[in-house]
């Protein structure tokens, strides 16, 4: 079964692909496979979100269209050397070596609001109008939505081939830089810059480690302004483009996640800049201005609109009422100059902490980008996007103090996207300015060809390294363990279950700090309806001497009461004083260590242990 998800990034790149050549069939490959990523995500919201169409149908509808318009763009051989293609060539030879390739989610986020949607939408793929109740139905659908587009496709819901979905995104992205890169250098500098960025991470790994937001929400984000950048030096139709594809990739980066919203003032910025910096020829420049903000901002206007209509129930975090209310805004003028210096010194030191280097040779470029009036416009629109987000995430943490956004909470997290959007931004300048000239030096072929092989090498590697840690996570081992524990004895407490008559209660017990388990235990057994579980969940967690009781549907106080009551026990991992807890329950032939077994209360009132 690992071998099907080598199918994973191909198919989603080739048609993503094809749709983007319907909408822009003159761009490189990596603008239309983000355009038409960005197609998927808004045709998902619109048939499925809103309209209430099957997921199913409309899946394959989008990928039927992704392959008439393949077929349509007729690849020429040059083409064949196109990031988009060797690095999907590359991952998938990497794979075929290894025999498969699979991914073990961990962490709390991944499971809550990412991985568990996207099978609860698999589940409800041939529903009309489904009703989902995620954990937090406000969200923006496109990611969870991309998520679980692979397994709606093959039929069966596959975490391996949801961890997949990132690299595709990527892929596309480095697609779109080579893209900008080759329209002002030759194939080999554009190479090198690709592979370089990879290597400073500007977008982080080739293959990302989690299915966490932000990595899709940084290769949208920088679309966006990378494509601005673009139009400093394109004409006609191609300018014209490259704005259309600017403001489906706004559009992709809102759907990805509602921070996306604040690019929209900073790409009206560079709409409006033409007639900022010179008023004096203002009746002739209005009507191009208003042209290009109607291009750059009327998509992400569209499924901004129709999604806050839409979305079900509601979230501070995501409503942009929540924060322009007088409520909002009392919250951020009153008694905020603690708070405020709080967080401008977190911000300050994690930035001073993180990539200096590369920070300041990004400043440098964005700086010779002010310096030059043709590109001034994008510039302006990547600083003010910056600060607007920086501003937004503050005024989130005031104004929305809920339980997952209290005060400084994933801060190190959200502050990565704009700092990565200016790192891509300012790099590209840099080296669009620098490289004609080295390329004029004698010698510069064989040393940019030696650059490439080196960093081509190490790419593999990584790949190769990355490829292994999402199958093994060394460094997420806790969480992993976790999850292993609970695919691995879900067969007998399926069988368990069977031979009840009636709807059992299982205790489950756990190693752990805090109620983690309860996130991958409800994504692994969640019924057909995408809502509930088979069973009454209780959960017993412990992490050294002391012990955690969560009575998730269970009305009992605390964990005796739970272990007189329950039918099942179902014990992942123990620590002493959890297995000392839990033994007077057991029957007498129990072994000392019971961790990876369920236990089924006997005719004699005790929890008997399987037979070894």
């Amino acid at each position: 079964m690992q071998m099907l998800n080598l199918t994973v990034a191909p198919a989603l790149l080739l048609s993503a692909l094809g749709l983007g050549t319907w909408a822009l069939p003159g761009m490189g490959a990596g603008v239309r496979a983000c355009v038409g990523i960005a197609l998927v995500s808004m045709a998902l919201m619109v048939g499925h979100s809103v309209a209430g169409l099957p997921l199913a149908p409309l899946a394959w509808g989008l990928f039927g269209l992704g392959l008439g318009g393949l077929w349509r763009c007729r690849p020429v051989p040059a083409d064949l050397l196109h990031p988009l293609l060797v690095f999907t060539a590359a991952f998938s030879i990497l794979v075929l070596v290894r025999g498969g390739v699979s991914y073990v989610p961990w962490g709390d986020d991944e499971f809550i609001n990412w991985l568990t949607p996207a099978k609860q939408l698999f589940l409800a793929r041939w529903q009309f109008a489904p009703h989902i109740l995620f954990s937090n139905p406000s969200y923006p659908p496109a990611w969870p939505a991309l998520l679980s587009l692979p397994s709606v496709l093959a039929g069966r819901f596959s975490q391996d081939m949801a961890g997949l979905v990132p690299f595709a995104l990527h892929v596309a992205f480095l697609g779109l830089v080579f893209d900008i890169a080759r329209s002002r250098l030759d194939r080999l500098s554009s190479w090198g810059f690709v592979l370089f960025a990879l290597a400073v991470e500007i977008s982080w790994r080739l293959l990302p480690l989690n299915l966490l937001s932000e990595q899709p929400q940084v290769y949208a984000e920088s679309a966006v302004f990378l494509l601005l950048l673009w139009t400093a030096w394109a004409k006609g139709e191609e300018r014209r483009g490259l704005l259309a594809a600017a403001g489906l990739m706004a559009a992709q980066g809102y759907l990805i996640k509602a921070a996306g919203i604040v690019a929209v003032p900073a790409l009206a910025l560079a709409a409006a800049w033409p007639l900022l910096s010179c008023w004096r020829d203002l009746r002739r420049r209005l009507a191009p201005a208003v042209f290009d903000m109607i291009l750059l901002a009327a998509p992400v206007a569209a499924v901004y609109l129709i999604w806050a209509r839409m979305a079900p129930g509601s979230s501070c975090s995501t409503s942009l009422g929540s924060y322009l209310s007088v409520k909002g805004i009392a919250d951020l003028a009153v008694d905020r100059a603690g708070p405020l210096s709080e967080y401008v010194r977190a911000v300050a030191a994690y930035y001073g902490s993180y990539k200096v280097p590369l920070s300041v040779v990004a400043l440098a470029g964005l700086g010779l980008g002010l310096a030059r009036a043709a590109s001034r416009a994008a510039i302006l629109a990547v600083l003010a996007y910056f600060a607007l987000y920086l501003g937004a995430l503050f005024w989130s943490y005031q104004t929305c103090p809920v339980n997952f956004n209290y005060y400084l909470s994933s801060l190190e997290r959200y502050i990565l996207v704009p700092l990565r959007v200016l790192h891509a931004v300012g790099l590209m300048v840099l080296a669009l300015e620098l490289a004609p000239r080295l390329i004029r030096l004698r010698g510069y072929t064989a040393l940019a060809g030696a650059a490439i092989l080196l960093l081509a090498g190490w790419q593999a590697w990584r790949l190769s390294h990355d490829l292994a840690e999402i199958g093994l996570r060394d460094n997420g081992r806790a969480f992993a363990a976790t999850g292993e524990a609970i695919v691995a004895t879900e067969p007998a407490l399926r069988r368990a279950l069977a031979n009840r008559p009636d709807k059992a209660r299982v205790l489950q017990l756990a190693e752990f700090g805090y109620p983690y388990p309860h996130y991958p235990t409800r994504h692994y057994l969640l019924n057909s309806d995408g809502a509930t579980l088979p069973f009454e969940y209780c959960l017993a967690t412990g992490y050294g001497e002391s012990i955690r009781f969560a009575g998730l549907d269970c009305p009992f106080p605390n964990l005796d009461q739970a272990l007189a009551r329950s039918d099942i026990l179902w014990a992942l991992s123990l620590t002493p004083a959890l297995a000392d807890a839990v033994r007077p329950f057991l029957a007498p032939a129990c072994p000392a260590d019971f961790s990876g077994t369920v236990l089924v209360r006997g005719g004699s009132g005790r929890f008997a242990c399987p037979s070894p």
